[in-house]
């Protein structure tokens, strides 16, 4: 459970109704008044940077349609799990022969 400051209780008191009109704890803000607003710096960032990741979203969104769109083509060729395996591992010795060469 993370420690309460007392920066937040005072925040919570600003919230709270007074049980008691004579207790002048719970009377620290009027009724035209409001608690004092703070962002906090990493929210910050986030609202600067909306913007972008709207843009990132549509960006998202445009290439998961495409690959839907291609995948429901007829004439799309499917690759078998053992034709990608044999294809990543002629990569990977072709790789390997490549770092043993530069060596």
């Amino acid at each position: 459970m993370r420690k309460r400051s007392g920066r937040w209780f005072a925040a919570l008191r600003g919230y709270t109704k007074p049980t008691n009109p004579r207790d002048s704890a719970m009377q620290t803000l009027t009724l035209d008044e409001k608690p004092p607003v703070r962002v906090r710096p990493r929210r910050a960032d986030a609202v600067r940077r909306a913007p972008e990741t709207g843009e990132h979203e549509r960006w998202f969104r445009a290439q998961v349609a495409q690959g839907l769109a291609e995948a429901d083509d007829p004439a799309a060729a499917w690759v078998t799990h053992e034709e990608a395996q044999a294809s990543w591992s002629r990569k990977r010795a072709e790789l390997a022969k490549r770092v043993e060469g530069a060596v």
